[in-house]
């Protein structure tokens, strides 16, 4: 205890004043969990997925830290480092905490933990392996009390195997001043973990922070409205403690003269080069073959001063996909791919590919081959 105050009073001494205002966000995303407890598709995609559209809404990559497969210990070690850095910042700091994983609620005590990826079972000792939400709730409320904090909970995901009775569904919170916390489903009820690229929720949440001129409390209604279409049941919930609104977009809203020129391509009319700058979401397809099936996967790509960048998968490991291209400014798009193949019969092996194609009414469709001979299309959408 003593150490980590001995580095934090060294930095304050020794580091340049963090401006107020500074933005953080600590990214928690579990996936790796043992068959007896459930095994996630999602979670490493929310992470990176929410990481690109924090940054397209103007937070600094470096205050982004993304945590993945976490155990118990990597779990409050990363938070402590993020509540440390929340202090440091002041009381016009911003905190965005959110989870991806497997959650469970204990109805003993009506408490709600954050399951690490290594317990080997949901029983009764497992509550002794997790992390409990007011846990971390109480300890950034406690270090980081003029902070407009936002504490995201996107858990207690439909494929647990929870032979504890009740474990499945959170339990209802209550408010704490300058924080909002959120759910991803109602309590009791469970969350999604469909959808290819990221869950309904965190693509919901994704596309809603770069939305510019949109305070937090459209922005959660909005998350809301769009994962209920999406599910067709499942409805996201909050408690509300923050006491003024909150925009996490520093963007700004865009003249209607470049947003009309967006729909058709070009430069406007006063010179600007990147009309097609933002967040796109959308689907990836590689078509079937003779030795290979159809495969399509949601995917995300970040668009900055006409370079489109997106991937899906951990680097290095098959099944990851990355995309490189450009955007003329009169709508023609080109468009690099890497990947590395998870097929049976080329797993592990290396393949490139080419699409080029067009953007027309805030949609992407491009198309070409991949590998050499397999045919893809891509088509993604402007939020």
């Amino acid at each position: 205890m003593f150490a980590r105050f001995a580095i934090i009073g060294l930095a304050l001494l020794m580091s340049k004043p963090v401006s107020a205002g500074e933005r953080f966000a600590l990214l928690i995303g579990n996936q790796a969990y043992a068959p007896e407890v459930g095994q996630l598709a999602n979670p490493i995609n929310d992470v990176h997925l929410l990481a690109e559209a924090l940054k397209r809404a103007g937070f600094k990559a470096p205050n982004i830290d993304i945590v993945t497969d976490a155990d118990r210990k990597g779990i409050l070690a990363a938070t402590d480092r993020y509540a440390d850095r929340l202090a440091l910042a002041g009381d016009k700091a911003i905190g965005f905490f959110y989870y991806s994983g497997h959650g469970a609620a204990r109805q003993r005590d009506r408490r709600n933990f954050l399951l690490p990826v290594d317990i080997p079972r949901l029983d009764a000792a497992a509550w002794y392996d997790s992390v409990a939400l007011d846990t971390i709730i109480e300890k950034l409320s406690n270090q980081a009390p003029g902070a407009a904090q936002f504490i995201i909970f996107d858990a207690c995901r439909n494929i647990l195997k929870a032979p504890v009775r009740g474990a499945k569904g959170f339990q209802p919170v209550a408010a704490r001043r300058g924080m909002l916390i959120a759910f991803s489903t109602d309590p009791g009820e469970t969350a999604s973990d469909a959808g290819e690229g990221g869950g309904p929720y965190a693509t919901a949440l994704a596309a809603e922070i770069v939305k510019p001129g949109q305070d937090h409390l459209d922005m959660f209604q909005n998350v809301k409205e769009r994962v209920f279409k999406a599910t067709k049941t499942q409805v996201p919930w909050e408690r509300n403690g923050l006491l003024a609104r909150i925009y996490l977009s520093e963007n700004e809203p865009k003249p209607k003269q470049a947003a009309a020129v967006a729909d058709g391509g070009g430069t406007t009319s006063n010179g600007a080069a990147f009309p097609f700058d933002g967040l796109w979401l959308g689907q990836f397809c590689a078509l079937r073959t003779r030795r290979s099936a159809k495969k399509c996967f949601e995917i995300s790509f970040d668009v900055r001063n006409g370079k489109l960048t997106g991937s899906k998968g951990s680097a290095g490991k098959p099944g990851h996909i990355a995309f490189e291209g450009k955007i003329r400014s009169d709508g023609k798009v080109s468009i690099s791919l890497k990947g590395i193949s998870k097929v049976k019969h080329r797993y592990g092996r290396s393949y490139d590919g080419q699409l080029h194609g067009r953007t027309q009414k805030n949609e992407i469709s491009a198309s070409g081959t991949i590998g050499g001979a397999r045919d893809a299309v891509l088509k993604i959408q402007r939020f």
